[in-house]
């Protein structure tokens, strides 16, 4: 189940902006960073983030995800934890999702 995020929150230094997408996973925030970038900002429902196999495995492979570089794949700008909260921010590209 997602929770609702207020926007203004700050989460690992980017200032919650509207819901962009929900999925199973979570939910998706129009997000900003401390220089006004915008970023897609994936909170990961706390179930999810409950269970310490599926922390580790997404904290491994978002760090993994940040190493890649190609002019076909989203940038991953920052993720992490923050208070109990699993975090993805990504290069906000603006358009409909595939």
């Amino acid at each position: 189940m997602a929770v609702q995020t207020p926007t203004g929150s700050i989460v690992g230094g980017f200032r919650v902006g509207p819901p962009i997408g929900r999925g199973a996973m979570g939910t998706v925030y129009l997000a900003e960073d401390e220089e006004g970038r915008r970023v897609a900002l994936k909170l990961l429902a706390p179930e999810l983030a409950g269970d310490e196999r599926f922390r580790a495995r997404f904290l491994r492979e978002s760090r993994l995800a940040a190493t890649l570089d190609n002019p076909h794949i989203v940038p991953t700008v920052a993720s992490g934890e923050e208070n109990g909260v699993l975090y993805l921010a990504m290069a906000y590209v603006d358009g409909v999702d595939l």
